[in-house]
């Protein structure tokens, strides 16, 4: 996973290496996003969705950040990049997609999709597929007959913390998911 990633993993095999020191900060957050996950296991949330996020979070806590410099790619590489994965997105509105198989659909590390994005977007792709996502959970709840609850559908495009989920979505979308639900009903 840290390989397909572009992540360096500390050296986990060497002595003296049982314990990993990290972050308290860094780790309160990891721990409190790995309850939620599992807190939601039983609400529809797309299992391979849930174990891509879990994993990544396991990643972001062994990772080291790399001491030597890599060129960027090309402009045009870096285009390519944002444009396959903008049309997979567009021709696959309704698949939960996580930054693992963008970096497989693209054949490129999680570096380089950082690259990519922030510099031909401006952004980088967490936030573009949180956008993407909240477009999506958007879509659905307009949707005629739409009976899911909110947060199942939150929740199966990535978003299990509520509060920050109707906080993103305002903002984007400058009303509440309910609203949206009730004009759409």
């Amino acid at each position: 996973m840290a390989d397909i990633q572009g992540l360096s993993l500390q050296n986990l095999a060497s002595q003296g290496a049982e314990r990993i020191s990290s972050n308290p900060m860094r780790l309160n957050q990891t721990r409190f996003l790995i309850e939620s996950l599992i807190n939601h296991s039983e609400s529809r949330l797309h299992t391979p969705l849930q174990q891509d996020m879990l994993s990544t979070l396991a990643l972001n806590l062994l990772t080291q950040e790399s001491s030597k410099q890599t060129v960027a790619p090309s402009y045009q590489h870096r285009l390519a990049v944002v444009e396959k994965i903008k049309a997979f997105l567009h021709e696959n509105p309704q698949q939960a997609v996580t930054i693992t198989q963008l970096c497989e659909l693209t054949f490129v590390s999680r570096r380089t999709l950082q690259y990519s994005f922030e510099s031909i977007l401006g952004i980088n792709p967490l936030r573009f597929l949180r956008l993407t996502r909240l477009n999506n959970v958007r879509r659905e709840l307009k949707q005629p007959q739409q009976d899911i609850p909110i947060s199942v559908i939150a929740a199966n495009w990535g978003f299990w913390h509520a509060g920050q989920f109707t906080k993103d979505y305002t903002q984007l979308f400058g009303e509440n998911p309910s609203t949206t639900l009730k004009r759409y009903k």
